[in-house]
């Protein structure tokens, strides 16, 4: 991501408040800042500048979209998205454990459908060497990855390279 998405996500929601409203050049620097900050934490551009519109008032000059205290503010108010994904997980894992005392890793991954996500299964499938499961999984796993950044934040200890970088390619 560059600084030319934050920019005009930026400039879109200012524009709702001040329809004549462009950029002036000095916050220049302050869009790539941005857009470091949003991919280090992983974080859609979009969604982020919406909720430093929503909790700033008037609204926030380019420059309340760095540092902790924008963090604080987009955490604050999207924590739910991250809460119930954290309840999933634990879920996931909870399913998996109850069911190894009844049937094989291998059967449980294999159940269709199944209640545990594509990431979980993959990574799971992995760990267990079930180089079949992993292969059957791989392209749902990838999909649910490259459309969810809560996915990414949950399972990133559990995700292998090879996922990983599938999961990112295309994008800079």
């Amino acid at each position: 991501m560059d600084g030319s998405e934050v920019k005009r996500a930026y400039t879109a929601m200012r524009r709702f408040l001040s329809p004549r409203y462009v950029p002036h050049k000095r916050w220049d620097t302050i869009w790539d800042k941005a857009a470091k900050l949003l991919d280090r934490e992983d974080i859609p551009v979009e969604k982020y500048v919406e909720i430093q519109f929503d909790t700033v008032v008037p609204f926030p000059m380019p420059n309340h979209l760095l540092g902790d205290k924008a963090l604080a503010r987009y955490y604050k108010a999207a924590p739910d998205e991250y809460a119930d994904a954290v309840k999933r997980f634990d879920y996931e894992v909870t399913h998996l454990e109850t069911r190894k005392k009844f049937m094989s890793v291998e059967r449980i991954l294999s159940m269709e459908p199944s209640t545990l996500s594509p990431v979980f299964r993959y990574c799971v499938a992995n760990i267990n060497g079930l180089t079949r499961l992993e292969d059957e999984l791989f392209e749902t796993a990838v999909i649910q990855l490259k459309r969810s950044t809560v996915s990414r934040k949950i399972y990133r200890e559990f995700i292998p390279d090879v996922l990983w970088k599938a999961a990112n390619a295309g994008e800079s």
